[in-house]
């Protein structure tokens, strides 16, 4: 039976546009659960050490923040040697968002409170018992290095003092210090996070 003259085309369309690749499958494990880290008590910073290693080149890190009192920041730094934290000045960034609901305001911020660690939030996290801080974090070669850089993105939200807020950051480390783990903590006291969950990702080639 002949084809009509849309089904011809349609043959054709689907030819020109055959996926050739290969797809990776579930046998690839990826990604693969690396480790969970919880807390239940009033703490101003959380460690999550020796995540990081030569088995991974990309990793996800999805957190939930529960703050308890006080009115602060979320800052993020890395950490060396296990517990040491990165003592190099070569961390650039940036950090953007929305604040409010019904009409929201937009925002810019260096996003590096100094070249030693970012700014993960720049509206203090805190708006009563039980605002939290939640999101994803996305960091290519923290400890693979051989392209020099480690690339580290953020998406984030935050219930604070001054409304709901949307956070996207973006940084570049391009020291010579290798990540093993990193460190969350709070800007001011009595700020403290009294719940948290951690769950961190590895991506292998």
């Amino acid at each position: 039976m002949a084809l009509s003259k849309i089904q011809a085309e349609s043959m054709n369309l689907a030819d020109t546009y055959a996926f050739t690749g290969t797809v990776s499958g579930a046998g690839d494990n990826n990604p693969t659960h690396i480790s969970r880290i919880t807390n239940s008590s009033n703490v101003s910073s959380i460690n999550v050490q020796s995540c990081f290693s030569a088995s991974y080149d990309v990793y996800k890190i999805v957190f939930y923040l529960s703050t308890q009192s006080g009115n602060g920041d979320v800052y993020l730094r890395f950490l060396k040697n296990t517990s040491d934290v990165f003592t190099g000045t070569n961390l650039d960034g940036n950090l953007i968002g929305a604040i409010g609901t019904s009409s929201p305001t937009s925002f810019t911020n260096g996003g590096v409170a100094s070249s030693l660690y970012l700014k993960a939030s720049s509206y203090d996290v805190y708006s009563g018992s039980g605002s939290g801080f939640l999101g994803e974090l996305l960091i290519a070669n923290a400890f693979n290095r051989s392209d020099g850089r480690m690339h580290i993105k953020m998406n984030a939200m935050a219930d604070g003092a001054s409304g709901v807020v949307n956070y996207d950051g973006a940084w570049v480390y391009s020291g010579s210090e290798i990540a093993t783990g990193f460190q969350f903590y709070s800007g001011a006291s009595p700020f403290d996070f009294n719940f948290s969950e951690i769950n961190i990702y590895g991506y292998n080639q």
